[in-house]
């Protein structure tokens, strides 16, 4: 099976997709037309609930469109997958020749019909500054909600962006610590903007701030539980080492293989040979030796 390289983003507003689904077949020079909706998109595929089930592998034109933002795409493809969705419909996977240019993609995130979060969103009420890329201004908002991959912030009034690129300024209470955390504008609606982390530790420096008393106790508590279910108690983590000498005792002992045989019996003549010699005990197993070999001697 084919790994899947871009995210894949679900759609908040179905009745806003139309896709039209052309499919090729040999038996009629016309292709057959199939309507239905997009359920979630990446660059490189599209998921789509349709009115009828094309062919597995057929190659596709597809006519993706949103009226609503002017979005009006012609895309080709082929059929991956293909599911059955209810009695009426159907789930079918399609990956694209040429991927959607991301334009589009901010377009439909912007107005909310595409959902490109992929971490969840924890609410927060903590004021703050910004301060864009491009130009001297400082603005003051209220982050909204935040989550591992940016956040959400609103300001008094629209505000046009000077760039893309801003910095969140944040500071205690008591003025004793302060941070600023640089992000990326991914969309906005006025007054409201959403924002992507440019560095894994803007999560970690936000949260300081403004993570309410109940989300960290929260967290701790998640923590705990986690830290409980993957780490054994000493008591088990002892029986499980007992128990592995044990048997490995028992196995070495059940050995009775030609090798270790040999081991054992050089072994034994090695401490043999190196062991004092007792008082008169040569020249008894000579003697012995040669009258039991030797009738005459």
């Amino acid at each position: 099976m084919g790994q899947r390289h871009e995210p894949r983003f679900s759609v908040r507003n179905l009745d806003a997709t139309v896709v039209t689904v052309a499919v090729k077949t040999a038996e009629s020079q016309e292709p057959i037309t199939i309507t239905g909706v997009a359920a979630d998109v990446s660059a490189t595929g599209l998921r789509l609930a349709l009115d009828d089930v094309p062919p597995k592998g057929s190659q596709v034109a597809l006519h993706f469109q949103i009226p609503e933002i002017k979005v009006d795409l012609m895309l080709e493809g082929v059929i991956r997958w293909v599911q059955p969705k209810d009695r009426k419909s159907w789930w079918v996977g399609c990956s694209l020749d040429t991927p959607i240019p991301d334009v589009a993609l901010q377009d439909m995130a912007s107005h909310a019909i595409m959902d490109r979060r992929q971490d969840d969103r924890l609410p927060a009420a903590t004021p703050a500054k910004v301060k864009w890329e491009l130009s001297t201004d400082v603005t003051d908002v209220v982050v909204k909600n935040y989550s591992l991959g940016g956040c959400a912030i609103e300001t008094e009034s629209p505000v046009e962006p000077a760039s893309d690129r801003m910095l969140l300024l944040f500071e205690s209470p008591d003025k004793s610590e302060s941070v600023q955390i640089p992000v990326r504008v991914v969309w906005s609606r006025g007054t409201r903007f959403g924002c992507s982390f440019l560095s894994n530790r803007g999560y970690l420096q936000m949260r300081k701030f403004v993570e309410s008393d109940s989300q960290a106790a929260e967290r701790e508590k998640r923590a705990a539980v986690m830290s409980q279910r993957f780490a054994p108690s000493t008591k088990w983590r002892w029986i499980a080492i007992a128990a592995i000498v044990v048997l490995s005792i028992q196995a070495v002992h059940m050995l009775d293989l030609p090798i270790v045989n040999s081991i054992r019996g050089r072994m034994r003549s090695m401490f043999d040979s190196t062991a004092p010699e007792q008082p008169g005990t040569s020249t008894r197993t000579v003697v012995d030796s040669a009258s039991s070999s030797d009738p005459d001697a």
